[in-house]
């Protein structure tokens, strides 16, 4: 994860998070998203993402934060 901006409700506030990631054929790509998270667990700059995409077309991705083990 690269980044997050704070941008509503206090107690669940929806973020806008960039992630980076190298896709199958080797290219370089940033996926953009936006998503409400507890406040209690909100992203960190430099948390790992896992990233899902489509090999013959990395623009079509999702991303998902992963936990740190308890």
């Amino acid at each position: 994860m690269d980044g997050a901006d704070t941008v509503s409700d206090p107690s669940h506030p929806e973020l806008g998070v960039t992630v980076r990631y190298t896709a199958a054929d080797g290219s370089d790509r940033t996926l953009r998203f936006v998503r409400m998270f507890p406040v209690h667990d909100l992203p960190r700059r430099g948390q790992r993402a896992t990233v899902r995409h489509h090999p013959d077309d990395p623009t079509d991705a999702l991303s998902e934060l992963d936990t740190d083990p308890a």
